[in-house]
This record gives C-alpha cells, structure tokens and sequence, in this order.
C-alpha cells in the first residue's frame, strides 16, 4: 500500500463525489504510523501541516494533529506523553472552533486518557 500512495507525495487527494480528502503525505504518515515507522509517519504529517497550511484549509491540521497525538502515545517514547497532550489540545482546540464534532470527541477523549 505504501508505494501505491507515495506516488502521490505532495499531491492533495480529491474524489468527484466526496470533495477534497486532504493531503497524500496525511494518509502515508498514518500508513507508516500503522507499520511502527514513526519517524517517516512524523515527517509525513509535518509535509502535510505544511501542505493544508499553505492552502489555508483549516479543518485538515485538526485531523493532523490528533494523528500525531495518536502516534506519541503509541510511541511511547520520553516526553510523548505531553508531546501527545499538546497535540490532542491543539486539535481539540481547532475541531471547537470549527464544529468538527468527531474530532472533537475523540480528542477530548485523548485528553481525558493521557497521563502526564
């Protein structure tokens, strides 16, 4: 599956039905987070950040940060924990502002569980 969506690296994925689905380097970060490669997963997510930011589309980083929050609490590596917390608080934060109501749920949720 990785080579068949890092063809799209850059590319923002959009079907005629649903819209526009988001940044390719988004779906490789959570592919490569699902595979345990998380440093390729950061680097992905931190292209993507860069890709909906330059784009202003503002409810994709919401989904971003809480990917990268998911990733730190499965790491779990030193300082994930608060890395991990200030992620599910950024998107927590964003999917608020933005009534992104699953986003919201599952990163209060993330909030409630991790222990600092």
């Amino acid at each position: 599956m990785l080579p068949r969506v890092a063809q799209f690296r850059g590319h923002i994925f959009h079907r005629a039905m649903w819209g526009i689905l988001g940044s390719a380097d988004f779906y490789m970060g959570l592919l490569n987070a699902t595979l345990g490669q998380f440093d390729e997963a950061l680097s992905s997510f931190d292209t993507a950040m860069k890709q909906s930011v330059s784009l202003g589309a503002r409810a994709w980083p919401a989904e971003n940060h809480l990917a990268q929050a998911q990733l730190y609490v499965r790491r779990g590596e030193a300082d994930d924990s608060s890395r991990a917390f200030s992620q599910a608080g950024m998107a927590f934060e964003l999917a608020s502002e933005l009534g992104q109501a699953g986003v919201l749920t599952r990163a209060g949720s993330m909030l409630g569980e991790i222990e600092l």
